[in-house]
């Protein structure tokens, strides 16, 4: 994640994924699990998988990819040129960042058809992560 994104870390991350449509992730990461953060299983349905210190995020990512049993089923979330040459040669979905935000974005909103709570529903983005996205990926709102 971008490191203006401070207050977002994959904890983070994992809570609104496990309450939003995205119920089932792999977040692929740069390096080692930072103190006080866990491997493995996040949240219900997110699971982080770290690079470790001789391969990048990227790398792991196409390596799993490559690996996966059925390639067809994965929807892929990346703004890198590789990683969208590696999915499509697995047939896999790739979506850009700012695709994937705007989608975030569009299901945090809530709609005339839901009803209001009073509490922050499960999973979703505050106003000000969203603007925190919305400003990490050159997105105008």
């Amino acid at each position: 994640m971008p490191q203006d994104l401070a207050g977002l870390d994959e904890l983070s991350l994992a809570t609104i994924l496990s309450g939003s449509p995205f119920c089932q992730a792999i977040l692929v990461c740069d390096g080692n699990p930072k103190p006080g953060v866990p491997s493995g299983q996040l949240a219900p349905g997110v699971q982080a998988i770290y690079s470790g210190k001789t391969r990048t995020a990227d790398s792991l990512l196409i390596q799993i990819l490559k690996a996966h049993s059925a390639p067809k089923q994965l929807t892929v979330v990346s703004s890198d040129r590789q990683i969208f040459n590696a999915a499509a040669a697995r047939k896999a979905k790739a979506i850009t960042s700012q695709a994937f935000i705007r989608d975030v974005h569009r299901l945090s909103l809530p709609t005339s058809s839901k009803p209001q709570s009073t509490g922050k529903p499960r999973g979703q983005l505050t106003p000000n992560q969203v603007q925190d996205w919305l400003k990490a990926f050159g997105i105008d709102d």
